[in-house]
């Protein structure tokens, strides 16, 4: 991914982590979650795009009733350390 290009938005977050354990499936609950995370970092708009860059890529894992993301653990750090 360009790094001069825009960040991706939760709508692609979203599709990747949803569409890799259900394709298909809605995506409107995880990107309205989503929306209402990414508020609250608005401060640190590098850190955020980081982020969302990362997880556009991440590796999930699907289990039943759980998915996880088993990438990212630096950058959602960075994330946190600078929102506060």
């Amino acid at each position: 991914m360009n790094p001069n290009s825009p960040a991706p938005g939760c709508a692609e977050v979203c599709a990747h982590i949803v569409g890799s354990c259900a394709p298909g499936a809605n995506t409107d609950m995880c990107r309205g979650e989503c929306e209402t995370s990414i508020a609250g970092f608005a401060a640190c708009p590098h850190e955020l795009d980081a982020y969302m860059r990362c997880m556009v890529q991440a590796h999930v894992e699907c289990k039943p009733g759980e998915v996880t993301v088993d990438d990212c653990s630096t950058e959602r750090s960075n994330l946190e350390w600078c929102q506060h």
